[in-house]
Formats: structure tokens, sequence, C-alpha cells
């Protein structure tokens, strides 16, 4: 686990304000929360854990369908043709699936 700090800074737009958020210094941040509202902070803990799920769910699924294919097309039940069609599926299904995060 990481550490986790913050400070807040309102509506200051002072000196200290640029300098501590230049773009050097957010490239280093996991997440920069710009409101004083604490409830963002556990909003951004839940859209972690649900994008958590959502990419537990894409591999998972993933390797089954291409396991699944893979043994197909090992017993010559398949061509080569489906099981690309089948990859390229995949990866459709994979980015449908991961934008139920952003909602």
């Amino acid at each position: 686990m990481g550490d986790l700090g913050g400070k807040s800074l309102g509506d200051d737009k002072s000196e200290d304000f640029y300098r501590l958020f230049n773009p050097r210094s957010l490239d280093t941040l996991a997440v920069v929360i710009m409101t004083d509202a604490p409830s963002k902070i556990a909003e951004a803990i839940l859209m972690g854990r649900k994008t958590h799920r959502i990419v537990i769910q894409n591999i998972v699924m993933a390797m089954a369908i291409k396991a699944f294919f893979i043994l197909l097309g090992a017993f010559g039940l398949t061509t080569l043709w489906e099981e690309v069609l089948a990859d390229v599926g995949v990866a459709l299904l994979a980015v449908l699936n991961a934008s139920r995060v952003a909602k």
C-alpha cells in the first residue's frame, strides 16, 4: 500500500499553489483532488475498487475465451480467421466492459 497525504489549498491563487501543483509534481501523484470536499476521497476509492473488479473480469474473460479457441484450434475445429475474429471480439468486449467505469 502507498502512503496517503494531501493539502487543502481551496481557492488560493498564491505562488505556493503554482509551485506545489506544477506539471512535474503532478506527474508523481496518483490522485489529485482539486476541491475541499473530503467526500471526493471516498469517491476516488470506490472508483478504484470498481476499476479493479472490471480489470479482473476482463482478464478472466479474455483468458477463458482465448483458451477455448486455442483448444478448438488444436483439434482442428476452427480456422485461423475464426480465431482472429474471436481475438478481436474479446478485445472489443474488454473495451465495452471497461467503459462501465465512466458511469
